[in-house]
């Protein structure tokens, strides 16, 4: 019924500036649903807003992020970075920003665009140094620069998450990545520096969060 209203509302009032929420709750209906025409025509009803320079900026967020985590749900992993651009550059920052931003360093790393990866992981953890989701970010530069066989950047990026963080879902992940790279002696964990954020990001030193 709601999917309903929605299609009615955006239908017969396409020229109201409440069309295109209409169209963005629209796109949502039709995500619990699990057939391919209905994820085709979510995605249509989206790029349609998304693509409309027109609309207001906030509406055109909601709509990209949606497509964007749509497209890395079908393993469009190169259409979903490119939406994650897209949604990192609409606005002023913001928490969707910084979403498509943390997301489009993953995608890289899936893509195999280890520089890249690097790169906007780094700028993550230096724009957004106090985020929840800076263990992410720490976790996936760890995995992106053991990639590229540097071993100890990798170590450093996960003793930070040990440190931090060590009971959360990124924590146990980087302990289980920080095992695999000593276990062969191919580092020395107890001689590596941990990585929190990049040098200057932080004015007072990190602390460990509480057990």
């Amino acid at each position: 019924e709601a999917l309903s209203r929605f299609t009615s509302v955006r239908e017969r009032f396409a020229s109201s500036p409440i069309a295109p929420w209409a169209a963005y709750h629209e796109a949502r209906c039709l995500w619990r649903k699990t057939d391919p025409e209905s994820a085709a025509r979510m995605e249509s009803i989206l790029r349609g807003v998304v693509d409309d320079a027109r609309l207001e900026t906030r509406v055109r967020e909601m709509s990209a992020r949606h497509l964007m985590l749509l497209l890395t749900e079908q393993g469009r992993l190169a259409e979903a970075l490119e939406t994650a651009d897209l949604l990192a550059g609409l606005g002023k920052g913001g928490e969707l920003a910084e979403q498509a931003r943390g997301l489009s360093g993953v995608l890289c790393f899936a893509l195999g665009r280890m520089e890249a990866a690097t790169r906007r992981l780094s700028d993550y953890l230096r724009d957004y140094p106090q985020s929840d989701w800076a263990p992410g970010a720490r976790y996936w530069l760890g995995r992106t620069l053991g990639a590229v066989g540097d071993d100890t950047g990798a170590a450093a990026c996960h003793l930070g998450n040990m440190t931090l963080c060590a009971n959360t879902y990124y924590g146990l992940q980087s302990a289980a990545q920080l095992r695999a790279l000593a276990n062969p002696q191919r580092i020395n964990p107890a001689a590596i520096q941990p990585f929190y954020f990049p040098p200057g990001t932080l004015s007072t030193p990190p602390t460990a969060a509480p057990l």
